[in-house]
């Protein structure tokens, strides 16, 4: 082998070393940029994972709010149709016992 393919060859290998460590450069650069583009991604699916369920959280409560109001107005109507006839019934009582009284003062 002559120096000169000696030479040529050390070169070929000095190149391709230099081509390895480009190429690893260029490996590692574009596996961070993976990674990062990864965590973006990841960060913004739990971010709109969160807000999809505090939407449907306040949707519930609000849902759950107006079938109280209506359990509620339903309650208030029927107390108010109790304490009614509660008040129609004393009346009609108290004439009737007006009527004893005055019926056994009387004989």
């Amino acid at each position: 082998m002559s120096l000169l393919d000696y030479e040529s060859t050390v070169r070929g290998i000095k190149e391709s070393d230099m081509n390895v460590d480009k190429t690893l450069a260029e490996a590692h650069e574009k596996a961070s940029k993976l990674l990062a583009d990864a965590r973006r991604d990841s960060a913004n699916l739990v971010s709109q994972a969160n807000e999809e369920s505090s939407k449907e959280a306040l949707a519930t409560v609000d849902s759950a709010r107006e079938a109280a109001g209506k359990d509620a107005e339903k309650a208030r109507k029927d107390g108010a149709s109790a304490v009614e006839n509660v008040a129609k019934s004393a009346k009609d009582n108290s004439q009737a016992a007006i009527d004893l009284v005055i019926n056994a003062m009387l004989e």
